[in-house]
């Protein structure tokens, strides 16, 4: 487990993620699957942060998306804001789509939903307890389509 200091380090030195200037959010906040919290994990959302931007895929394809870094029990973990707005299609073993769709949810994803934009939502969530109450598996296709994979879809609520 990497502690917070070590782990803020790490990301600074990356070749693949840069810190955004101004500590602003950006429209590069697409929602993807990389998520480093748990079921369980309680954090309070940091009054001053630095805002990370990630780049992944490669060619044309290449695309990007920010996070912050939080404290959870003296361990540095990202915070997607787009892990808020996470939303998958259920499909059954042979990838045949089930009509439903699993969403985020909880107090915190209500609360976020009533801002215009992801700075204001976060600007307004600051200083704010976070609990990461559930991870849902859902099975769903891979973003290309092409095979059944599992997504968790979380459950965050303000405590």
């Amino acid at each position: 487990m990497a502690h917070f200091a070590q782990e803020r380090e790490k990301l600074q030195r990356s070749s693949s993620i840069k810190v955004v200037a101004g500590g602003q959010f950006t429209g590069d906040v697409m929602p993807i699957d990389l998520n480093t919290l748990v079921a369980g994990d309680e954090f309070v959302l940091p009054t001053t942060y630095e805002v990370y931007e990630q780049a992944f895929g490669n060619g044309s394809d290449q695309r990007s998306t920010q996070f912050i870094l939080v404290d959870v029990n003296g361990e540095g973990k990202r915070f997607y804001p787009s892990t808020l707005w996470k939303r998958r299609m259920v499909v059954k073993d042979d990838g045949t789509p089930t009509g439903q769709w699993e969403h985020a949810s909880g107090t915190m994803v209500d609360e976020f939903q009533k801002y215009g934009s992801v700075n204001d939502a976060m600007n307004a969530l600051k200083g704010r307890r976070v609990r990461i109450t559930d991870m849902k598996q859902v099975k769903t296709l891979n973003f290309a389509g092409t095979r059944v994979s599992t997504a968790n879809i979380p459950v965050i609520d303000l405590v």
